[in-house]
Formats: C-alpha cells, structure tokens, sequence
C-alpha cells in the first residue's frame, strides 16, 4: 500500500538530487557513507537515513536495532540550531549560546551576567531539548522546535506550571 509513495533510483549517489528524499536507505561501504554524510546532513531536517551495518563515523545515530547480530541505524538530520539566541521566558531574557555537533549540543545560558551551562541538549530534526539552571537557581528543561532563526516550545520546572518560551537567533 506504499508504491505510490516510494521511488527506488539506481543512479550515482554523489550526483542524484537527494533534497526531496525524507528517507535514505543506505547499504554500500563506510568510506562512501563517510563520503555522503555532508551531503546527507545537507538534507532537509526530519529526513530519515538508515543504514545496514555500516555507520556515519562520529556521527552518532538517534537509534540502532540489532536483528539476527547485524545492526541497523537509524539518524533523523538535525536542523541548525548553532549560534546566539534571545531566549524569553515568561519576563527573562536570557542569552542562549550554542554549539552543535551533528544533533548534539552544548552552549551556556545567561541572565544578568550570571551563567549557566546547557546540559542535555540534543535535536532529532526540529525537534530540539535542553536544560539550565534559570534565574531562581531552579533546573529547568525545555522543548520545543527549531524553525530557521526562531524556536519555540513548553519550559518545565519540577512543581511549577509549564511556561512557553521563544528565541530568536541574533
């Protein structure tokens, strides 16, 4: 019930347009997949790619599945979250810095000159997740979406009520 849906293509992998793809399935040696991660990371974020046997170097996948001692993984392609951002949260602003590396993150946090570093912070497509310590000296966590220069979502602290938060990327 999927053949409409689904086109398989023989042809040069390093030369196909792959932007319309929302899955990758890939099966081929580590040096070519070594070869396709840019191009691969360059695809819209969301998109699937799952590889047999073979990973993406350090790359880390969002999941593997072993099935009869061979692995599968499977990584969603992260959007772009790197860079300053103006975080609102409720009446603070906060100065966000991130690095990224594939869908993990790391940065800091700032209100008033006072740090905090980003812990657990990772992206699965536009989906992004972090935590810091806000300005009452409270861990919050936060999720929501990445959408080019702007994310959004819910902020959570343990027995206060959930908060929307935005950023804008500067």
């Amino acid at each position: 019930g999927v053949a409409e849906r689904v086109r398989f293509l023989r042809q040069d992998l390093f030369q196909t347009d792959l932007s319309q793809a929302t899955v990758v399935t890939l099966y081929t040696s580590p040096a070519i997949m070594l070869a396709l991660r840019p191009r691969l990371l360059g695809l819209k974020a969301g998109t699937r790619v799952v590889s047999h046997q073979f990973t993406l170097g350090d790359w880390e996948a969002d999941e593997q599945a072993i099935v009869e001692r061979t692995s599968a993984y499977l990584w969603v392609v992260p959007a772009n979250a790197e860079g300053k951002w103006e975080l609102r949260l409720g009446g603070a602003i906060y100065e966000l810095q991130l690095q990224q590396a594939y869908q993990m993150l790391h940065g800091s946090a700032e209100h008033q000159g006072k740090r905090s570093p980003v812990i657990a912070a990772r992206l699965r497509g536009e989906d992004i997740r972090f935590a810091f310590i806000d300005r009452n000296g409270d861990p919050r966590s936060f999720s929501g979406r990445v959408a080019g220069d702007s994310m959004q979502g819910a902020s959570r602290t343990h027995g206060q009520p959930e908060l929307p938060w935005s950023a804008r990327r500067r």
